[in-house]
Parts: structure tokens; C-alpha cells; sequence
């Protein structure tokens, strides 16, 4: 091998080493842009989002009433979601002016309810009943 053929490898490996740099440099170039450009265009979402979000919440309760609804809301007051959870608070936990020592049985059901009390007293049981469709 002579000198000259040398020198011509070497630069080959310096010009391919150069181009390998240039490459590295222009992909992390090019993922921070990339990154830059994902933030830029998650914010401007969210901006529109939230723009979109304060518009809407304004226009709807508004826009889109009748006349009818809208005096029903006048005369009785607005009737919109309210007590969707229940919420204990310290007071109703230690309340124990509805607690029945026999068993909450009677929640519900009133004392002479119109079911029970058609021709009034308790309806007696089926054995009972029977028995006085068997006597007459």
C-alpha cells in the first residue's frame, strides 16, 4: 500500500465518521422539536378546551329554555340536580333519635296503612281465613 492510498482510507473514515456525527445531531435536533411542537399543541388544546368549556357552561343554561320552563323555574324555584350523594356529617353520625333497639322494621310502614286496614283492624292469616270460609 502506498502513502497516498493510506491518506485516501483515512479521510474516507473521517468523512464517514463526520457524516454518522451530522446525522446523530440532526435526529436529537429534530426529536427536541418534535417535543417542543407536542407541549405547544397540548396547551393550545387545552386553551381551547377550557375557552370551549367556559362558553358552553354560560350559553347552555340560557340558550335552549322554553318560555314554559322558564316561568315553572319563576313560580317554584329551579329544581336542577341536587343531593346526588349522600353526605354524612358528624351530627347526623351521633343521631341516634331514630334508632330502634328491636330492629328497624318499621321504616317504611306506617300504623294503619290503607293496605292493611281496608275494613279496619289487621287482616287476619291465611289458617284463619280459611277456616271461616270452611264454617259458613
Amino acid at each position: 500500500m502506498s502513502g497516498s492510498q493510506i491518506v485516501l482510507e483515512h479521510m474516507a473514515r473521517i468523512k464517514d465518521r463526520l457524516i454518522f456525527e451530522t446525522k446523530k445531531i440532526d435526529t436529537v435536533a429534530q426529536r427536541k422539536s418534535n417535543k417542543e411542537q407536542k407541549l405547544r399543541e397540548k396547551e393550545a388544546r387545552e386553551h381551547r378546551s377550557a375557552e370551549k368549556g367556559r362558553m358552553g357552561s354560560t350559553e347552555v343554561e340560557f340558550e335552549g329554555q322554553s318560555n314554559k320552563r322558564k316561568y315553572a323555574d319563576k313560580k317554584y324555584g329551579y329544581g336542577g340536580k341536587r343531593g346526588r350523594f349522600k353526605q354524612n356529617d358528624p351530627k347526623d353520625i351521633n343521631n341516634m333519635s331514630d334508632y330502634n333497639v328491636k330492629g328497624n322494621f318499621s321504616g317504611g310502614m306506617k300504623k294503619g296503612s290503607s293496605a292493611s286496614t281496608d275494613k279496619g283492624g289487621k287482616r287476619k292469616g291465611k289458617r284463619a281465613r280459611d277456616a271461616i270460609r270452611s264454617r259458613g
